[in-house]
């Protein structure tokens, strides 16, 4: 059996594993996708973990939930 510390040390790299570079490390959005500002927002904790349920159990990202729900919120209200 092994502990967690064996699971936490880093693994050797084989020769066929390649290092990105910086400029492999940031995604590059596609040019349909809208540009995106980050929101900052304070939420009760079991809302958040609703919102993490949800978004998991439906395959679709945090942020995708969140926009899209609040983009319903004021399509209403306009």
């Amino acid at each position: 059996m092994s502990s967690l510390k064996d699971k936490m040390k880093p693994s050797a790299k084989t020769s066929t594993e390649k290092t990105a570079s910086v400029s492999e490390s940031f995604r590059t959005p596609d040019s349909n996708e809208p540009a995106m500002k980050p929101l900052n927002v304070r939420i009760p904790k079991e809302l958040h973990t609703q919102i993490k349920l949800y978004a998991a159990a439906n395959d679709i990202k945090q942020q995708v939930l969140v926009a899209q729900a609040l983009q319903e919120f004021l399509e209403k209200r306009a």
